[in-house]
């Protein structure tokens, strides 16, 4: 019995001592790691994407929706068009985003380019015909070009629209849902705003003043 005890009392002081390290490695931090200058881009222009459609020989690109990053739309020849992505500013993380639509006047089979300004590929192609169930390109069919700053693969294009985007589109409204979600089931208690990017301040100050002079007139 008193042996028993003893056995029980030794494994409880291991499991704790155990216990204990994990805890300790936890919160373990590396101090010999030196982080790069960072770069202020306050006064950087921003690449506003112009929201238009884009017909090209009977082939139509648009980026006129939630999400959306296409720069420019062009044909190099009779099979391949090019969709040109651009970065709001540099420098930035190499992560080229592109999203937009496409389709045509007749059913066929083009290839498609991919071109990155000040970045390389990464992100494989994901299509979809509603923006909401996706499928990924087969990554055997996608060729880097220009130094691995552009990828090319085909696409069947359709009359009706397929959408061809770096991600599965999750946009502000989606967002939205599903804090409004978290609010129904009780999970939190509120949520505001800490906050507006640069782009947004843009928006409102250019809204700002075309209130002012409406007023004026």
């Amino acid at each position: 019995m008193i042996g028993s005890k003893i056995i029980h009392s030794g494994r409880f002081i291991i499991y704790s001592f155990i216990f204990f390290l994990s805890c300790s490695r936890a919160y373990y931090v590396r101090n010999d790691f030196e982080f790069p200058d960072p770069v202020d881009t306050n006064n950087k222009q921003i690449e506003l994407q112009v929201k238009k459609k884009y017909q090209v020989d009977g082939v139509y690109a648009d980026n006129l929706f939630d999400g959306a990053r296409l720069n420019d739309f062009t044909k190099i020849n009779d099979t391949t068009f090019q969709a040109l992505i651009k970065p709001e500013n540099t420098p930035v993380n190499e992560s080229p985003w592109f999203s937009f639509r496409i389709s045509g006047d007749q059913a066929r089979t083009i290839y498609l380019k991919l071109k990155y300004q000040n970045a390389k590929h990464r992100y494989i192609p994901k299509l979809s015909k509603d923006g909401k169930f996706w499928i990924p390109v087969d990554t055997s069919l996608v060729k880097l070009v220009d130094n691995d700053s552009s990828a090319m693969f085909s696409i069947n294009l359709l009359p009706s629209v397929t959408y061809i985007s770096a991600q599965e589109i999750v946009n502000s409204y989606d967002t939205e849902l599903w804090i409004n979600s978290l609010k129904t089931n009780n999970l939190t208690s509120e949520y505001q705003s800490i906050g507006k990017h640069l782009l947004e301040k843009i928006f409102i100050s250019s809204e700002l003043v075309k209130a002012l002079q409406k007023g004026k007139k």
